[in-house]
């Protein structure tokens, strides 16, 4: 899976933080095997008395998109936060699909019994 991982703002990725990353979007593949590709951007908004970190994970599936975005006080937490909703969705899908191409022998044979 190709995992792009863009910084914003002069923010500097180290590459253990790369590294991280790319594990835990690789292991996103147990809840949802059809992820083509995946985008992280990790982003930064300045207030007045501190600052916050903003993640946005946009992972490309057959069919569509998945999207999960937070705002936290910090890069970590922005991104287990943004990971939790993809995860979410990624189940979501799983369970769709599951349902759509499964049905029971007794519908597919037109046998109820």
């Amino acid at each position: 899976m190709n995992v792009q991982i863009t910084a914003r703002h002069d923010r500097k990725v180290s590459e253990e933080t790369r590294n991280f990353i790319e594990s835990e979007i690789e292991d996103l593949t147990k809840f949802y095997d059809k992820i083509t590709s995946a985008q992280v951007v990790l982003d930064k908004q300045d207030h007045k008395d501190n600052s916050d970190d903003i993640v946005k994970i946009v992972l490309n599936i057959n069919g569509g998109q998945v999207v999960g975005t937070s705002v936290a006080e910090n890069m970590r937490k922005a991104f287990d936060d943004a990971e939790q909703k993809v995860v979410e969705q990624l189940k979501k899908q799983n369970d769709i699909k599951k349902s759509h191409n499964s049905k029971p022998i007794g519908e597919i044979t037109g046998d109820m019994n």
